[in-house]
């Protein structure tokens, strides 16, 4: 394994020939990334890091989905030989940190992180506070030293899924702390810092720290600018994470969302690798997308019910529909082609896509009770990979802006992509077509009394004592209209048989 250092280093941007090179802000620090991968081929971003005096070197997973600075450390025992140790073979060590101010009477807390939605890990840990720095910017901060503690039904994996070789995991996202380490790094460069993540067969890429994004405002600015900049999202309140919303996300032409909602909240979280999307989105894109999907597959220990979708053997991942959405009502549409989604090829040459379901529902997180935000997509770093993304930190702008690293496909080449697309469904008897999901729904014979769903024609039917007391009782009105009428008939008749004998 390369280590990282703490200087600053301007590297070039190594990225795909049919790409075209992001200008990085000339007033902007750059330090390298490193990219680790987890048994599934999914990406991890690490950094350098010092801490402690004298400062150990250490890489850490950058992660915008926490706030925490947590650290291995080999004093309590995370380190220890048969232990999951990281392949560089670097831990911190407090008890060599002169820096270091801790109080080993405080009991061990615990600490659940679930990872791509469906993986979970407890992290033991004690509080402590120790210097802190990367590219040579120094805090005593807050730092969080301890070891990794896996729940009892995980296994080793879950351990090696989440930590992918880091020594400690750095959040970059907000926090309520004084003390969030990142913002108190951040603060000489205005609390701002932007993500260049390289994919497979490229460098790890880079982080920047501060530098001025905008727009082109002259033609020639756009000019000179290879790709459109900055696209900006809607500023956030003090949000909990690097949140954004969604607008239309789409694919094949067909919103998401349905009639749920225009917009969606998101959360860009590096320390996952997948899309995560809300139940009946993730059943809405595969709805439309052509892919091998199971329900049943066994679900690995400490997760719940998975959900996974392969790449069709006959299927050409370049002609992949396009997942598209916006930053802003009326912002620029991006691109997000599929492919960039697929995970490397398991030991049966299967391709399975990043993309999991957080297994609850956009439909039941309606406002007042419950919001989007209670549901959000997150992206993860697969899908973030295509853009170059900026994440603006200051209490009166909180956003997250992304430019495409990439040409945006012309009209043939979508209408090439949505060639592949699953075909509109055909519904028959009282289903009602869903363009969210291309689904057929069936009736809610539920609310319908005395009536079952006969799926074969789509319609609701009446259950079989109904109709047989529907038979009965029109039975017994017939006879008793025909008893009536013969009453009708036969009683003026009696009555002038009896006038007549009368007289």
């Amino acid at each position: 394994m390369r280590r990282l250092t703490a200087t600053p280093t301007i590297l070039p941007l190594l990225i795909a020939s049919s790409a075209a090179v992001v200008p990085y802000p000339p007033d902007a620090l750059q330090l390298p990334l490193l990219r680790r991968s987890t048994p599934t081929g999914a990406p991890r971003y690490l950094v350098g890091v010092t801490v402690g005096e004298p400062g150990q070197t250490l890489s850490v997973l950058l992660d915008t989905g926490s706030h925490l600075l947590l650290v291995r450390d080999a004093r309590r025992g995370v380190c220890a030989p048969g232990a999951d140790v990281p392949s560089d073979g670097n831990c911190f060590n407090s008890s060599t940190s002169a820096s270091l101010v801790s109080n080993i009477s405080d009991p061990t807390g615990t600490l659940p992180i679930f990872v791509d939605v469906d993986t979970e890990v407890t992290l033991r840990y004690t509080s402590a506070a120790d210097l802190f720095s990367f590219a040579g910017l120094h805090a005593a901060i807050n730092a969080t030293l301890g070891s990794i503690g896996l729940l009892s039904n995980s296994s080793d994996t879950d351990t090696a899924y989440f930590w992918a070789d880091a020594d400690g995991v750095l959040g970059a996202s907000h926090s309520s702390l004084s003390t969030n380490p990142i913002e108190l790094l951040l603060q000489p460069h205005g609390l701002m810092f932007a993500l260049d993540l390289s994919p497979r067969g490229a460098n790890g890429g880079t982080l920047l720290l501060g530098g001025t994004y905008a727009l082109p405002t002259t033609a020639e600015e756009a000019a000179s600018t290879p790709l459109p900049g900055v696209e900006w999202s809607e500023v956030q309140d003090r949000p909990r994470y690097q949140q954004l919303e969604l607008f239309e996300p789409a694919v094949c032409g067909a919103s998401l969302l349905g009639k749920t909602s225009s917009h969606w909240s998101a959360i860009v979280d590096t320390g996952s690798s997948c899309l995560s999307l809300p139940d009946d989105v993730f059943d809405a894109m595969w709805g439309w997308v052509p892919a091998n999907c199971t329900s049943d597959s066994p679900p690995s220990p400490g997760t719940t019910t998975i959900r996974r979708c392969y790449l069709l053997p006959s299927m050409d991942a370049t002609k992949l529909p396009v997942l598209s959405f916006r930053l802003e009502q009326h912002g620029r549409t991006l691109q997000l082609p599929l492919e960039d989604l697929l995970l490397p090829p398991d030991q049966n040459g299967a391709r399975e896509f990043c993309v999991r379901s957080t297994h609850r529902t956009a439909a039941d997180a309606s406002c007042p009770e419950a919001c989007p935000s209670s549901s959000p997509i997150l992206i993860g770093t697969m899908a973030l990979q295509r853009f170059f993304a900026v994440f603006d930190m200051q209490s009166t702008r909180s956003r997250v802006g992304l430019a495409p690293k990439y040409p945006s496909l012309s009209s043939e080449e979508l209408a090439v992509r949505k060639e592949s697309c699953i075909q509109k469904s055909k519904c028959i008897g009282q289903q009602h077509y869903s363009a969210a999901s291309n689904r057929c729904i069936q009736p809610d014979c539920k609310e319908r009394y005395f009536q079952h769903l006969d799926e074969e024609r789509g319609e609701c039917d009446h259950v079989f004592p109904f109709k047989v007391l529907i038979t009965l009782l029109i039975g017994g009105f017939t006879i008793a209209e025909v008893l009536l009428q013969r009453c009708q008939i036969q009683f003026p008749l009696e009555a002038e048989l009896t006038v007549a004998d009368a007289n």
